[in-house]
């Protein structure tokens, strides 16, 4: 196995570490969006860097390197529940209802988006639990607009036909 894809994945761990220590303080919006966005690249570069190392490795080593991505995703997924941890929390500006409950405005969320591929579904299902799905704030309606905005591919097709209502978000849910 090559020098330099054990450096990349000791360079992104590292990275990883460090934001995850820097997400545990109260973020502004501009650190939400820069956090965001460093997220989605240390999961496409895990992944990449960990296809490289398993299909290189010898037999013997398969498991410790998968044990150490499965940490690393670990870290990263704190981090984005961190993040949005931060951005759910309901006040007068993210979410504001009339006396009947229309004209609601709903918080962008920086959320990975889900296409269908079983190996980013635990990842995905977690965050979207622990941002959408957990929050008692939000009705089903608003639970299934975020649901059908992160969704992509054959994920997105599978409930394309669900209109969005409060009681159609735990159909939505269940036939994911």
């Amino acid at each position: 196995m090559s020098k330099s894809v054990l450096n990349k994945k000791k360079s992104l761990k590292g990275n990883v570490t460090k934001i995850k220590d820097k997400v545990k303080d109260k973020l502004n919006d501009a650190e939400i969006q820069l956090y965001s966005k460093k997220c989605e690249q240390f999961s496409e570069d895990l992944s990449k860097i960990f296809d490289n190392i398993l299909s290189n490795c010898e037999d013997e080593e398969t498991d410790k390197f998968i044990k150490e991505q499965l940490s690393i995703q670990e870290d990263i997924d704190d981090i984005w529940l961190s993040i949005n941890s931060q951005l759910v929390k309901p006040n007068s500006a993210t979410v504001s209802r009339t006396s009947n409950g229309e004209n609601v405005k709903l918080p962008k969320l920086s959320l990975p988006s889900f296409n269908g591929n079983i190996q980013d579904w635990l990842s995905f299902i977690d965050l979207f639990k622990a941002s959408v799905h957990n929050n008692e704030n939000l009705t089903g309606s608003m639970k299934l607009q975020y649901l059908k905005g992160l969704l992509t591919g054959d994920a997105s097709r599978v409930i394309q036909s669900i209109t969005i209502s409060d009681a159609n978000y735990l159909t939505a849910w269940t036939l994911l």
